[in-house]
């Protein structure tokens, strides 16, 4: 891996220092190779409401959404929808989007 240095003056005279780093792989992220799903937390006595969606349970009390989305934004979006309805009928509340590589 390498580092440069590249020094810039701004407009109010301020010198900026840019570092750019080479040979660094990009995360799985940001390569697109995997999918996101929505996690929420979900109480004992609603887990059969999460089990008839075809959520997957995680043991400790989350579970993940059924659907795969290709970025987090699509994930949160659709979240957004149903986050509200949710948390004042169920007492479901949704922890954010979580990344899955494919492998």
């Amino acid at each position: 891996m390498t580092v440069s240095e590249r020094t810039s003056h701004s407009a109010a005279g301020t010198i900026e220092k840019t570092r750019e780093k080479t040979g660094t792989q990009p995360s799985e992220t940001e390569t697109g190779l995997g999918h996101w799903r929505n996690r929420w937390q979900v109480p004992e006595k609603h887990a059969h409401l999460a089990r008839e969606q075809g959520a997957l349970p995680l043991g400790d009390g989350t579970w993940l959404g059924y659907r795969r989305f290709a970025s987090e934004v699509e994930a949160e979006r659709h979240a957004r929808k149903y986050v509200v309805y949710n948390l004042l009928n169920f007492e479901i509340r949704y922890l954010g989007p979580e990344f899955f590589p494919d492998y």
